[in-house]
């Protein structure tokens, strides 16, 4: 079921040591393989890039870092060809029945340029088809579409499609036509 994705990464930080150990045990036991380690560890640089990019309170502190490291593993993935890239943080569980977890990435749609395997909603802010995406949940639906400010950066898939969106230079004219 994962051969899906032809790219695998997991963020790890270093003071954060036993939670590698215990994501790895966690890819084990869901039979996830491949999965390449993006390490980072505490850089005093980054305050200062910090200070001089534009970035919403959601992207600071802590989560400035967290932002450059799925940055750093999306334009991996992309640079080195990548179709379908798997990402995850080193905190994720997986769902207890592998069996439940096999079905519901098989029925990942055909189209879906981005995946969200968890996701939470923007502060307490309620898109207009929330209560439709919840019943769709609910009644056993693996994949359900959105269009809402919906975050989570846990464990997501995408597609080289979304990976140039995230990255944001599908036209860049000071590097020309994007790859």
């Amino acid at each position: 079921m994962w051969s899906k994705f032809d790219y695998r990464a997991v963020s790890l930080f270093s003071p954060n040591l036993e939670r590698s150990r215990t994501i790895y045990h966690e890819f084990d036991r869901v039979g996830l393989t491949g999965v390449i380690p993006m390490w980072s560890a505490p850089n005093p640089y980054e305050r200062i890039a910090e200070s001089n990019v534009s970035r919403q309170r959601l992207c600071s502190g802590g989560n400035f870092s967290v932002t450059v490291k799925h940055q750093q593993m999306v334009r991996t993935a992309y640079d080195t060809g990548s179709e379908f890239g798997l990402f995850f943080e080193d905190d994720i569980r997986f769902l207890k029945d592998t069996n439940d977890l096999e079905r519901i990435v098989r029925a990942i749609p055909d189209d879906a340029d981005f995946c969200l395997f968890d996701w939470k909603l923007v502060n307490s802010f309620i898109p207009n088809n929330f209560p439709d995406m919840k019943r769709q949940a609910e009644s056993g639906a693996c994949w359900v579409r959105f269009n809402a400010p919906i975050v989570q950066a846990g464990c997501y898939a995408l597609r080289r499609p979304a990976m140039r969106t995230f990255l944001g230079f599908l036209e860049d004219p000071a590097r020309g036509k994007g790859r």
